[in-house]
């Protein structure tokens, strides 16, 4: 179980209670654009959808929650993809939660929790024409390894290690202890 807080943000793993959220999200636009249709079209196919990701062990999908209220605003997932080395870090947030910092606070907060308790890589993958996620990627230190084709799909591949992000928690460290 993940509980993890940021000063804005509280993140946890995925409820059955929220089928009405992920409903939501998965017909967004930036979701059937970039992700794909996952015909979840009613609450019951929400929570359908719900119920098999928390029995696969292989993935971890949290909730992105504002602190205060506890609205939900986008997932971060680690999927283990079965073309990939390492588990896939993955992203979405709905449309009013964009460009406010959230997407890159959620995804850092859930890296450094799986870099340093999970494990020593993790992948993401983009389709090349997702600006947004790709610069989002770059900011969190990953590194393009290159394009790769999946279901006649191209994505581009970026990777991060765990030493990367030790080096980077310990340099924020410093910095705050030395200002």
């Amino acid at each position: 179980m993940i509980d993890l807080y940021t000063e804005r943000l509280y993140i946890t793993d995925l409820r059955e209670s929220d089928a009405s959220f992920i409903m939501k999200l998965l017909n967004s636009v930036g979701w059937l654009k970039f992700i794909g249709d996952k015909n979840i079209g009613s609450i019951e196919a929400a929570e359908e959808y719900i119920k098999k990701i928390r029995e696969t062990p292989e993935i971890v999908y949290t909730v992105v929650q504002t602190r205060e209220g506890a609205e939900a605003m986008g997932i971060v997932t680690l999927v283990k993809k079965d073309y990939l080395p390492d588990h896939d870090l993955g992203f979405a947030f709905l449309n009013d939660f964009h460009g406010q910092g959230f997407a890159f606070e959620a995804c850092w907060t859930v890296l450094e929790y799986a870099l340093t308790n999970l494990y020593t890589h993790v992948s993401a993958v983009v389709l090349p024409d997702n600006e947004k996620s790709i610069r989002l990627l770059v900011s969190l230190g990953f590194n393009f390894v290159g394009a790769i084709k999946n279901a006649n799909e191209e994505l581009l591949h970026y990777r991060i290690s765990n030493a990367k992000v030790v080096v980077s928690i310990f340099f924020v460290s410093f910095q705050s202890e030395t200002i």
